[in-house]
Parts: structure tokens; sequence; C-alpha cells
């Protein structure tokens, strides 16, 4: 008989593991399924701007530096200033290096699936144009860095790219780096191809530098980081 009874709370001990374990997974699955929500990452406060600078991880990308002022964000959509390097004609036969800047729409939709899932993903337009789309892959628990694969509608070159976005405060107060590293280990199960998994620290400071160039890329930037 007391044999019996151990068994008995053997076999109760191991269900109540086995009930915790599966219960950690799905809170593990729910906590990682939450922070996929492109409206938190660009969310505003009290109509702030927020900063994003956007580095490609994808060696092809037609747009390997941007630097997006975001300057109003709800839960349907959100409107934008991104600057990114081109030429710009200063004189009737000269162009020289600068910032080009495009007014931004983005109307966000859900293309992960049913469920749990929030939205994911962005339509862009400019002028009423068809601009591209962006999805977001991934983002850190406190929304300071993300990973997007980004699409242009425009040019030549339609194909998508992976790029890795920071809000500018991370990068002033040198968090950066600390988010890469927080996110690096989900990104590299995502087995993403033809991308540079390694932190693009070179690549930031280079979009920095070509932002400061720009007058109100810079006054902008550092305005409201």
């Amino acid at each position: 008989m007391a044999l019996n009874l151990k068994l008995q709370l053997v076999v109760v001990a191991l269900l109540v593991a086995l009930a915790r374990s599966s219960a950690q997974d799905d809170s593990s699955n729910s906590e990682q399924r939450r922070t996929i929500d492109i409206s938190e990452f660009l969310s505003t406060v009290n109509e702030t701007p927020v900063v994003v600078f956007g580095v490609s991880i994808s060696p092809q990308s037609p747009q390997p530096c941007k630097v997006d002022i975001v300057s109003h964000t709800n839960k349907t959509g959100t409107t934008f200033d991104r600057y990114t390097p081109g030429a710009s004609r200063v004189r009737q036969h000269r162009a020289r290096m600068s910032m080009i800047k495009a007014h931004i729409q983005g109307q966000f939709i859900r293309t992960g699936g049913q469920g749990e899932t929030k939205l994911d993903t962005m339509e862009l337009s400019s002028e009423s144009t068809p601009y591209g789309e962006e999805k977001i892959l991934y983002q850190s628990e406190n929304d300071t860095c993300a990973i997007f694969r980004a699409r242009l509608l425009y040019g030549r070159d339609k194909g998508s790219y992976v790029d890795f976005r920071v809000k500018a405060t991370a990068i002033t107060d040198e968090s950066a780096r600390k988010c890469w590293d927080n996110i690096e280990e989900v990104v590299r199960s995502m087995n993403l191809p033809n991308t540079d998994l390694k932190f693009p620290a070179e690549a930031i400071a280079g979009c920095q530098a070509q932002c400061n160039q720009h007058v109100t890329c810079k006054a902008l930037s550092t305005a409201n980081p």
C-alpha cells in the first residue's frame, strides 16, 4: 500500500512538472509573439518625433542607409520623413551626394497568419504613389532595435532586403551594440539568406555621418533623439 502511494506521488509530481514546462513554453511563445508589433516599435508619445536609423545587412541593398523621422503613429498607421543618400543637383550640370527626403505614409497590416500575431507589416506610399512594403521580423523587448525586411515598389530593383534598425537614443547612449546582442541569437535562427549577421557598427557610423552632412537631417535627428 505504501509503495502504491509513493508511485502515485511520483506520477503526480511528474505531471505537475510537465504542466509547468508546457506553461513556460507557451509563455515564451506568447512573449515572442507579443514583441512583434510594428505600431509599438514606431510609437510616438505626445507627438514627439522618433528617430530611427536603418542600415542594411543585405550587401546588395539599394538603400544601405535610411534615417526615418517618425512624426506620428497610431494603431493603424504611421507618418514619417525618410532621408536616404542620393545625388542632388546644385547647379544645372553639377550634382553632389546628399540625403534625399521622401514624405511617407505607412498603413499597418497583418501578414503573420491568424491567432495572436499582431500587426507586423506596413504598406508604404509617398504622395499617394506606392513606395514599398516593410515587415518587422523581430524587435527587442524595449523596442530599441528591430530587424526589418524591406521591399521597394519602384525603380529597377524590387527585391527584398534585410535591415537592422535602431532608435537614435540607443546610438547616443551606446546601447545599440547591446540591443543587437540581445536579438542576434533569434535572428540567426531565422536563417535569413544573403545577410551579414554581425553588428554593423561601421554602417551605423557612416549613416550618421551622411545624415550630419545634410542640414535638415542633422537638425531633426539631433533635436529628436
